[in-house]
């Protein structure tokens, strides 16, 4: 949902600068079937069904990272793009955090009770003592909205930079 609230902010402002529809529609990046690949397999790995069927973390763990992977690999091939590498390093973040324990994203327990609407994540877990990677995890609470990582944020201004770049300017690569 952030997501896509920061794509529509980011193509408001980008068309008050003078952004250009058309950069947006026709700008292609190379390889996007990587980007396809690793949110189809986050999907396939997020849900209730697959725990039933993957037999632990471990297996759930050797698919996140290989999504990782793919998002990585795209960003290094269309690294000229502006803001890739601070969405990538928001991928890293949030790929950390969720390895290191056992392919769940912590969050903090008080705002977990401030947002539970039965909406959240199925791959989201309260912080414990057990928890690794603390400061990676969902931590900022934005009131009556969500929970967010340091990732999450990182993740949020690269799009946003993406986007500014692709429309201001068609020679972004």
């Amino acid at each position: 949902m952030y997501l896509s609230l920061m794509v529509f902010i980011a193509v408001l402002i980008a068309l008050f600068r003078g952004g250009s529809w058309q950069n947006l529609i026709t700008f292609r990046f190379n390889k996007t079937w990587l980007v396809l690949m690793s949110i189809g397999i986050q999907i396939v790995i997020f849900n209730p069904i697959w725990e039933s069927y993957a037999g632990g973390y471990s297996l759930t763990n050797i698919f996140y990272v290989a999504s990782i992977v793919f998002l990585l690999y795209f960003i290094i091939i269309n690294y000229k793009v502006s803001g890739l590498i601070i969405y990538g390093s928001g991928v890293v973040a949030n790929g950390a955090a969720i390895i290191a324990n056992g392919g769940y994203m912590p969050s903090s327990v008080e705002a977990l009770e401030k947002i539970n609407s039965g909406a959240a994540s199925y791959n989201i877990v309260p912080i414990t003592n057990e928890t690794n990677l603390r400061y990676l995890c969902d931590i900022f609470y934005l009131p009556y909205v969500n929970v967010y990582s340091v990732g999450d944020i990182l993740i949020a201004i690269g799009i946003f930079l993406v986007i500014q770049k692709i429309m201001l300017n068609k020679d972004v690569s």
